[in-house]
């Protein structure tokens, strides 16, 4: 099977960064907190995007009165 070099070279090094903080993830979140505030770079934080409210239609009311329904998943026994 062929695999992608980069691809496991990504998986290496988040494997390392993944033990080096013992698998916290919020260690490791403040760690990379930490380097961007030291980085040079501009950080920008982009707005939310709100997405606007979709009306229903009849045409949309009456596909969704007859879609089937979802089955309900339940735990094994």
């Amino acid at each position: 099977m062929w695999t992608d070099p980069i691809v496991d070279e990504l998986h290496k090094i988040r494997q390392a960064n993944a033990e080096k903080f013992n698998y916290d993830l919020d260690a490791l979140f403040e760690h990379l907190k930490r380097q961007e505030k030291r980085s040079k770079r501009k950080i920008v934080t982009l707005p939310i995007k709100k997405r606007p409210m979709m009306q229903e239609t009849a045409a949309t009311q009456s596909k969704r009165q007859f879609a089937r329904p979802r089955p309900v998943l339940t735990a094994a026994a």
